[in-house]
């Protein structure tokens, strides 16, 4: 059996004041992992399934929709987050995500977090969240 060690637990550890501030698509609100966490393992790989089957029948549904899009290249291809970049290290030439302060619709995150403003994020958690791109 599988338990997470103190130190684990404690990264995500979220007081009222934080889920308040925090995105709807935020991984430490991930129902499977708060299930993990609270030692009901047969629940979180339940969670966990119901999870992975909405996002690939959302991404199913995308590619009926988008035959003109080549989802098979990457995942950058299907949904872009809005607060980080696709980047070439210059470098490296490794590919990596960089944190953006204002999103490609000018929307600053610190503002966005201290006004709990969140109503453009997709709800990755519901069952009945659509389809989305970008």
């Amino acid at each position: 059996m599988y338990f997470m060690n103190k130190f684990a637990l404690q990264l995500n550890v979220l007081t009222d004041k934080l889920k308040e501030k925090l995105p709807p698509t935020d991984s430490r609100l991930r129902p499977d992992v708060k299930n993990w966490e609270d030692g009901k393992h047969k629940e979180s790989t339940e969670e966990k399934e119901r999870l992975e089957i909405n996002q690939r029948n959302r991404k199913k549904i995308l590619k009926e929709q988008n035959k003109e899009i080549d989802f098979s290249a990457n995942d950058h291809v299907y949904y872009s987050p809005k607060y980080f970049k696709y980047v070439k290290h210059p470098i490296t030439g490794d590919f990596y995500y960089e944190f953006l302060d204002k999103n490609s619709n000018g929307t600053n995150y610190w503002v966005d977090r201290e006004n709990s403003k969140w109503d453009y994020l997709p709800k990755i958690y519901d069952d009945d969240c659509k389809p989305f791109l970008e």
